[in-house]
């Protein structure tokens, strides 16, 4: 590649009749700062094309650990409902039991007045054995 160096270096022949050598100076002076500029600016476009390439690249790189992340938030989500709906279930048969603990309860109470009162009933004899008999015989 041609440098600005080159330019302001390069010297022509005198010939008869040829340019007027200060205007060629003078245009050449002005080609090389002109060119100057230009390869300046093609150096910071390069620099620049370089960076955007870099930030490009990372936000690639941000897009896939975004996408990673939106797949592990599904996932966790679908955990979170199977969670909650074994907590829902959980949490019935939990009332199920409960309330059939609540119906245990209430048999034992009457089992147990019935007891008291056929403890009662032995203290008097005759009735005792009669109130056995039919406990007895499911009458």
């Amino acid at each position: 590649m041609l440098t600005a160096r080159e330019l302001l270096n390069t010297r022509f022949d005198q010939v008869f009749r040829g340019y007027n050598p200060s205007q060629v100076d003078a245009f050449i002076a002005r080609l090389v700062g002109e060119y100057e500029t230009l390869l300046q600016e093609n150096k910071n476009l390069k620099k620049s094309t370089h960076e955007t390439k870099a930030q490009v690249e990372a936000a690639r790189e941000s897009a896939a650990e975004l996408e990673a992340v939106d797949a592990q938030m599904v996932q966790a989500q679908a955990q979170l409902a199977d969670v909650e709906q074994r907590i829902k279930a959980a949490q019935l048969e939990l009332k199920l039991i409960s309330d059939e603990k609540a119906q245990l309860q209430q048999k034992l109470r009457v089992l147990l007045k019935e007891l008291s009162d056929l403890v009662a009933q032995c203290e008097e004899p005759d009735v005792a054995a009669e109130s056995l008999k039919e406990a007895v015989s499911g009458n």
